[in-house]
Order: C-alpha cells, then structure tokens, then sequence
C-alpha cells in the first residue's frame, strides 16, 4: 500500500533558484512566496501515518521487515525528498529514521546513499 501510494514521478520543481542561495534579495523573495502544497496531501497523510504507526510496533519482527523494506525501498523513500511539500519530506523524514532504527544491517547503505542523494 505505502509503495503503491508514496512512490511515483514528482512534478518538476515550481521554484528554482537563479541567484546564489545566499544572496540578500533572494531570501526576501522566498519569504513572499507561497509554501508548494501536494493537492494529494489528505490521502498521502493517510498513507504516511498509516505506515509510521505500523512500523512504530513493538512487537513487529524484524524478519518481516527485511522482507519488505529492500534496498530499492530506501532509493525510492529518498527519491520522495525532491518533492516541494515540506510535509512530505517531513514524513519521509521520520519513517527513514524508523527504518534506520530497526532494520541495522541497512544503515550503511542509508547512509551511504543519503550522501549520494543529497550532495548532487
């Protein structure tokens, strides 16, 4: 469900930046635009929550969780960080750090392509 639901082609980025990220004016203009929304954010939301409460069990064997949760998992979990909506990011925020806490033998690999992903 989460997969089917949270992993699919982002629309192109509405904003992009022209000038230095630290340039006076630009920081100005940001704070007058408006925050991106994702107009599928109620059932995203679902969705997110549904799925952070399900890894949030104690109970839950981590033989079930390696089973499901692969490397191509976490590709596509930090794929969703090039999105606009902050509350995505946020989302995908927690359930990364989630899958991060359980699942130990992927560590080195979130971490890894978390430098990968974030410094192209």
């Amino acid at each position: 469900m989460f997969s089917a639901n949270v992993f699919r082609p982002l629309p192109p980025p509405l904003h992009k930046l022209t000038r230095s990220p630290y340039d006076p004016q630009d920081i100005n203009e940001k704070e007058e635009e408006e925050e991106a929304k994702e107009p599928a954010w109620p059932h995203l939301e679902l969705v997110y929550e549904i799925f952070l409460r399900f890894l949030s069990l104690m109970n839950i064997k981590t033989v079930f969780l390696k089973k499901h949760i692969s490397h191509a998992f976490v590709l596509n979990l930090l794929a969703v960080f090039d999105t606009e909506d902050r509350r995505e990011r946020d989302c995908a925020k927690l359930i990364l750090h989630k899958i991060y806490t359980k699942l130990i033998k992927l560590r080195v690999f979130i971490r890894k392509q978390m430098i990968f992903t974030f410094q192209r």
